[in-house]
């Protein structure tokens, strides 16, 4: 790639990163007008975008923001965050973490991990409340337990 091409690149993302720290712009917006730029100057090809894109991915991410929002709108994440939050509150909020995190762990061997922690989000937030906890160390829980799915045998 010549030098021209990689300085667009550079200075493209480096004007992404700024308009949207400074609330000017949105990512999403800004990073499709650079892949616009990209394509009209030849820095990127059509197939390689089309190469680039793993539509299954794509396809298990979207759905898990779908099966995420169908958790929070029908308070499910609030039952099950209840419910976990009763089931380990003799354990205390150590076992109440153990629960949160196995319970990511195993729904992410079957769905990935970002799916898991999207659809265990509100379920996380839930608990937190109910153990009268800051959110920030379920939070914490809940990526590492979605990141840890290849502990089951599933996962593999």
């Amino acid at each position: 790639m010549d030098k021209y091409r990689a300085i667009h690149c550079l200075l493209g993302i480096i004007l992404i990163i700024v308009l949207e720290g400074a609330g000017v712009a949105d990512i999403a917006i800004t990073s499709w007008i650079l892949v616009a730029s990209m394509l009209i100057n030849k820095t990127i090809l059509t197939s390689d975008i089309k190469k680039a894109i793993n539509v299954d991915a794509l396809l298990t991410s979207v759905s898990a923001l779908a099966m995420g929002l169908a958790v929070e709108k029908t308070d499910l994440g609030d039952e099950l965050g209840t419910g976990m939050a009763n089931a380990f509150s003799a354990m205390g909020e150590f076992g109440s973490l153990c629960g949160l995190f196995l319970a990511t762990a195993w729904l992410g061997a079957f769905v990935g991990n970002d799916a898991a922690a999207l659809v265990m989000l509100p379920t996380v937030l839930k608990a937190a409340g109910n153990l009268s906890k800051s959110p920030r160390l379920f939070f914490f829980v809940l990526i590492y337990g979605a990141n840890a799915s290849f502990i089951f045998p599933m996962g593999f």
